[in-house]
Order: C-alpha cells, then sequence, then structure tokens
C-alpha cells in the first residue's frame, strides 16, 4: 500500500530524516520507534504531505504522492492524527467528528450519521454534546482517532494515540485499534511503550537520528544490539 523510497529531509544542518526506505502491505499493522529526537514525527509529516522532502519520493495505492498536500493525501485514504491533539475547542465532540467527515460525504445528514456511528464505535456517544475543550487527554486523543476514522482511511497513521493515558484509558483504546485492525484497517503507529508495541504490532521499524536501523518482528528487534544501544547507549550491549 505504502512505499517510502530514500526519503530525506533536512533543518539547516540537521537530517532529521536520512534516506529512510521501507514499504507496507494491505493489513499490517506496524509500530515506529525510536529515541526523542530520532525523526519518527518529522517522518509522518513527509509521508502526508505535511513537509515536504529534500530527496525520495512516497506512493500510496501505486500512486506517487510526493508533494501532495495533505487533505488530497487524506481523500486518497491516507490518514494521521497527532501527537498534540488540536480540535475545534468550541465545537461539540459530534460537530468535531461531523466536520472531519464531510472530508468524504457530500451532506451534513450524512455526515452526522456517520459521525454518531463513529462515537458508538469509539466509546464517546455520552460526550457528544460536550465541548470539545471539556474533555481529558485521553477522551481528546480518542476524538481524534474519530475524527480520522470519519475520513474512511485505507491506512491510518498514529502518533502517539497512547502517551499519557490512564489504565483504564490505555486499556480502552488498544482494545479499540485491536478492533479496528481485525476489520482489516492498515496501521502505523508511532510509540514510546514497548509492552504496547510488543502487544499490538506484528512488525517494527526503528529509527535512530534519522535514520532506519531495524525492521522486523517485535521480538527480533528488541534483541538487536544496534536497537538496545540507540535506546540505552553502547555500555549496555552485550
Amino acid at each position: 500500500m505504502l512505499e517510502v523510497d530514500r526519503l530525506t529531509k533536512r533543518f539547516g544542518g540537521l537530517v532529521a530524516v536520512d534516506n529512510v526506505t521501507f514499504s507496507i502491505g494491505e493489513g499490517e499493522l506496524v509500530g515506529i520507534i525510536g529515541p526523542n529526537g530520532a525523526g519518527k514525527t518529522t517522518l509522518f509529516n513527509l509521508v502526508t504531505g505535511f513537509l515536504q522532502p529534500d530527496a525520495g519520493r512516497v506512493r500510496f495505492l501505486g500512486r506517487d504522492i510526493t508533494g501532495w498536500a495533505p487533505h488530497r493525501v487524506a481523500r486518497l485514504g491516507l490518514v494521521r492524527t497527532f501527537q498534540l491533539v488540536r480540535p475545534f475547542q468550541n465545537l461539540s465532540v459530534l460537530d468535531n467528528v461531523k466536520a472531519a467527515a464531510l472530508v468524504k460525504v457530500p451532506s451534513l445528514a450524512e455526515a452526522e450519521d456517520l459521525a454518531w456511528e463513529l462515537l458508538e464505535d469509539t466509546g464517546l456517544s455520552r460526550y457528544a454534546h460536550l465541548e470539545a475543550r471539556s474533555l481529558p487527554v485521553g477522551l481528546r486523543k480518542r476524538m481524534e482517532i474519530a475524527r480520522a476514522l470519519a475520513v474512511r482511511p485505507r491506512m491510518l497513521m498514529l502518533d502517539e494515540a497512547l502517551a499519557g493515558l490512564n489504565p483504564t484509558e490505555l486499556a480502552e483504546t488498544l482494545g479499540l485499534l485491536e478492533r479496528l485492525h481485525s476489520r482489516g484497517l492498515t496501521l502505523i503507529l508511532i510509540e514510546h511503550i514497548m509492552a504496547v508495541i510488543m502487544r499490538l504490532c506484528r512488525r517494527v521499524i526503528v529509527l535512530h537520528q534519522g535514520r532506519k536501523i531495524a525492521d522486523g518482528p517485535p521480538e527480533q528487534v528488541g534483541h538487536d544490539p544496534n536497537v538496545i544501544e540507540a535506546y540505552l547507549g553502547e555500555e549496555f550491549v552485550a
């Protein structure tokens, strides 16, 4: 579904993403991990059109989408969430999801029907008429997922959707992601909670200083000396 070919992004003298290549097949559930500053969110921004690469190409569903505007990428079915959730603060939860649905459906009535369906599915229906600003962080992040789903993605990229959640919120959101994947949605997630990566992901890509240093099953990646060194320092490598 997704092909990233030698993608590179520089900010002055800093190479934030350095010649990164990988592909994601339909139905995969892939984790992207790495220390802070490894280039994970920059990579998401490049793939989804929020940043323009200095080199490399991005293809989705066989089409070269390099340099496309984010709304064109989303309409094609490649949708992402953000690490810092920015809802329409003064709108209700329902209206936030409805606004996202209008990217794909032609009428307000259909958008509202889809929004209600997604609020039920994500466990947010009881909060439908509350202003988005009133939600705690965990529910805001779940609303962000509902908004992304309203665009009817073929592939969903989640940027730390589980960070900062309490144990109950974490369990509920993990269950939601597992349900979405079981229905055939392709998922890519940036995550720092290794227990989550080990539970959810069938494959893990590791970035360090902008470069891809590992790509494989979580058990294999977790024992890779390069990965251990990137996280803990070379003195920890046996």
